[in-house]
């Protein structure tokens, strides 16, 4: 069994890396982008809040499946 893993390395390792890749770039736009929706929610300017609460509602408001069919084939 091991050496299946061993014949198999540096595809795994390629993998791994990739998706370490996918994972961190993922934290950080889900980061910067929930601190501007933050700020938005927050703004007294009801132009900036009113998309920020609408984006939101959305996102709230459809069940989770939904969001993945959405955002796979979208």
């Amino acid at each position: 069994m091991f050496e299946i893993l061993l014949n198999h390395y540096p595809v795994l390792l390629k993998g791994l890396t990739t998706t370490l890749v996918v994972s961190l770039s993922a934290i950080a736009l889900g980061l910067v982008l929930g601190v501007l929706l933050a700020f938005g929610l927050t703004s007294r300017y009801r132009l900036v809040r009113w998309p920020c609460g609408l984006y939101r509602s959305f996102w709230r408001g459809t069940p989770i499946l939904l969001q993945l069919l959405l955002v796979y084939y979208l």
